[in-house]
């Protein structure tokens, strides 16, 4: 009798873990396909972004004037960086 129990239980695990299997199967199909409508919606976010993105570049446009004075002031700085290079060779 404990030998056709085991025999039978083996098939029975064996059934039991390819249902289990078809199931896990089934599911990451399913998280797949979530997967793919959510990337349908990123790529729609991502046509929102690039939108945003030309806001941006318009706004790098207006602060092109502010970016101008920005390298003035980092020109005054490089000199004063030559003349902190000189004290340390000064030193």
């Amino acid at each position: 009798m404990a030998v056709l129990v085991n025999v039978f239980s083996v098939p029975f695990k064996l059934y039991h873990f390819s249902q289990s299997r078809n199931v896990t199967g089934r599911k990451r199909s399913g998280h797949h396909r979530q997967r793919s409508g959510h990337h349908r919606q990123r790529s729609g976010h991502n046509l929102q972004r690039s939108g945003h993105h030309r806001q941006r570049l318009g706004h790098h446009r207006q602060r092109s004037g502010h970016h101008r004075q920005r390298s003035d002031h980092h020109r005054q700085r490089s000199g004063h960086h030559r003349q902190r290079s000189g004290v340390i060779l000064d030193r």
